[in-house]
């Protein structure tokens, strides 16, 4: 999910084009961070050693880690410890960067303070978000007062990620009564208290979703489209609804609604979590305590 919001970002600000967006996750999947990037970001060597490093490698056939203690710029110790963070997703991310030659690390974590500024967050929110960790990120992109509606939202994207596209990343959600969209579906769950799911968007935006977890290529988003993703959410609400029972928390689901000929959904206060789904955005509608409805043109 890091690597997804960063390179929006950068999409955004005119660091990277559309082409290199789609080499750079070719090239992501290949990927694991270099010790002398790892090194550079944890303060243990400049970015003059780590060069110095990497040129004597050219003409030497010894690692990385075996030149830096040889030239007394790491220690045996600090290489193991260095070794152990090669996986980190930041840093992945920021060694493709470097490989593309699109930036360095450090270019890289100015960026990063940059959309730390603009998007009003603290520095231990930046460090949750570089740690690629779902629940930890979830509850930046809610509003401060959804502290109830993060365990759903926190399941939904998990679901999304592993039946529909791995790249899925969230944009900030709001509250609102009621959501303009062309077409979706939504599930009421009954209990104490009960709650509303759903899924909508405008035009095509649910369609790859609709046919990945559909096993189907549909045409456009039409009511078969929308059956599929009205399973999606039911799959969702019927997860929810098992992690609830752990608690001796009853839920009911009843069958989910789908409609391509209304203009929007609403009638209560409902979190509005957006997202990039399949390159589209994707609203996902979560109403605790109240039955949305489809609001008819």
């Amino acid at each position: 999910m890091i690597a997804n919001i960063i390179v929006s970002y950068l999409i955004n600000k005119g660091k990277i084009s559309l082409d290199q967006y789609y080499q750079f996750f070719e090239e992501l999947s290949k990927v694991r961070a270099k010790l002398g990037l790892i090194a550079v970001h944890e303060g243990l060597m400049t970015e003059y050693q780590a060069d110095t490093v990497n040129m004597l490698q050219a003409t030497m056939d010894l690692k990385f880690g075996d030149l830096a203690v040889e030239k007394g710029f790491l220690t045996s110790n600090q290489v193991q410890e260095l070794l152990r963070k090669q996986a980190d997703p930041y840093l992945s991310v920021a060694q493709v960067l470097e490989n593309m030659g699109i930036m360095r690390l450090n270019d890289l974590d100015i960026m990063m303070k940059k959309y730390q500024v603009e998007n009003e967050m603290s520095a231990s929110s930046i460090e949750a978000l570089k740690s690629d960790d779902i629940d930890r990120i979830v509850p930046l992109f809610l509003p401060a007062e959804a502290d109830e509606y993060v365990a759903f939202a926190t399941l939904a994207v998990k679901t999304l990620m592993r039946c529909v596209d791995n790249n899925v990343f969230p944009i900030k959600g709001y509250f609102a009564e009621e959501v303009k969209c062309q077409n979706g579906a939504l599930q009421f769950v009954d209990g104490d208290p009960c709650l509303t799911a759903a899924m909508c968007g405008d035009g095509n935006s649910l369609l790859a979703a609709a046919s990945t977890f559909g096993k189907e290529d549909f045409p456009s988003v039409n009511m078969d489209a929308l059956d599929a993703i009205a399973e999606l959410l039911n799959c969702i609400c019927g997860l929810y609804a098992s992690e609830l029972s752990l608690q001796r928390i009853t839920m009911e689901l009843y069958p989910p609604e789908y409609d391509d000929t209304a203009e929007g959904i609403g009638g209560f206060k409902t979190l509005v979590f957006p997202m990039m789904l399949n390159d589209k955005l994707v609203n996902l509608l979560i109403c605790i305590g109240e039955k949305l409805e489809f609001i008819q043109i």
